[in-house]
């Protein structure tokens, strides 16, 4: 008997020492459950980057991921890491790479003002390039569904937004005043649906028709709606070729565009430089001189395109513009007893010129 308590009392210890033991692991097991259970909603797994991401000279592939629609201060605009976004980065890198570089070329002169516009409304400037995916940055362009100029604007969203609609004139296509009312819209559409990527689908799509399909399905994202297929197929590649839009812009020479092309706010000279208006000069003739557009001028100038300019009357020319002056022409001698000329009425006219914008559809733009 005695033996048998004496074995009992020296293998005591090692029994509770074992109990602690596997005590203490499965505190620990549940710890490690309760602690470190990724949540399959928050952080999805990752995936390859795609050829767009490969290119050469790209640093390595990241191993953590951007969340699409991940939270995040209204005036900023995060690119989405979403298949869609790389496939619009790679076609307009490859396939529509020439289009798209006329496309840049044709927004320089109205990205700084726009973007002026969009940060004094505490908005992110990259939305600029909105106009961009609607018209190729035509003042000009008007679409099936009668939506006008470079924004694109609907009349009944142009009235809701300020913009005069009469025989006299139509601010939707003035690009500077109708920058103020897509500024506005997009807003208010961020306010309604509290990411960029719905209010982009809805400034596409139209407000109602976005929502009912998040009422009608369930789903929270744009991109959920995107892969469920439940917005129209243009809507569908609208948001993720903005998004592909800025991601170049961000770094041109990357995905082998020109720099000098996508000139932004903080590129551009505080003081533009300026032109003394000449006898003979018309806005026409001028924004052909300076290879910009009369919308421009007449934005930054602050000019009614229906008054002639006056001789001597200081012009600010659009930021990047080659100021271009003609050489002075040799005045011929004049005969002895012979009056000097008047101006014809021809060149009288001439002084009172207008630029007629001609008209184009959606279609007629140079993105797919």
């Amino acid at each position: 008997m005695s033996l048998l308590m004496t074995r009992d009392r020296e293998n005591r210890p090692k029994t509770l020492q074992l109990s602690i033991a596997l005590g203490t692991l499965a505190f620990t097991a549940m710890c490690g459950v309760y602690y470190f259970k990724p949540d399959a909603s928050l952080y999805p797994p990752s995936r390859p980057r795609n050829s767009a991401e490969t290119l050469p000279g790209n640093p390595a592939p990241r191993q953590a991921l951007p969340i699409p629609d991940r939270p995040a201060p209204k005036w900023t605009l995060p690119i989405p890491d979403h298949p869609a976004v790389d496939t619009w980065v790679r076609r307009f890198s490859e396939k529509y790479h020439t289009n798209f570089q006329i496309q840049l070329d044709h927004a320089h002169s109205y990205l700084a003002p726009a973007q002026k516009i969009f940060l004094h409304k505490g908005l992110p400037k990259d939305l600029v390039y909105v106009a961009l995916i609607e018209s190729g940055f035509s003042p000009a362009a008007r679409s099936h569904a009668k939506a006008v100029g470079m924004w694109q604007i609907l009349s009944k969203t142009g009235t809701s937004f300020g913009l005069e609609q009469n025989d006299g004139a139509d601010e939707r296509a003035q690009p500077m005043k109708a920058a103020q009312a897509a500024a506005d819209y997009l807003s208010s559409l961020y306010d309604h649906f509290g990411s960029w990527s719905l209010a982009l689908a809805a400034y596409n799509a139209g407000e109602s028709s976005v929502q009912e399909a998040l009422d009608e399905s369930g789903l929270k994202t744009f991109w959920d709606l995107l892969e469920s297929g439940r917005l129209p197929a243009e809507t569908r590649d609208y948001v993720p070729k903005l998004f592909a839009t800025v991601k170049i812009v961000k770094n041109p020479k990357f995905y082998g565009f020109r720099q000098d092309s996508t000139h932004s706010v903080a590129r551009q000279s505080s003081v533009p430089t300026s032109y003394d208006v000449r006898p003979g000069d018309t806005l026409s003739a001028l924004a052909r001189k300076l290879k910009c557009s009369v919308a421009a001028l007449v934005a930054l100038n602050k000019l009614d395109p229906s008054q002639p300019l006056k001789v001597g009357q200081p012009l600010k020319v659009p930021a990047g513009a080659p100021l271009q002056y003609p050489p002075k022409a040799q005045k011929k001698p004049r005969k002895a007893g012979t009056p000097p000329s008047s101006p014809s009425r021809k060149s009288l006219s001439s002084a009172h010129e207008k630029a007629m914008p001609c008209l184009a559809c959606r279609g007629d733009t140079l993105l797919p």
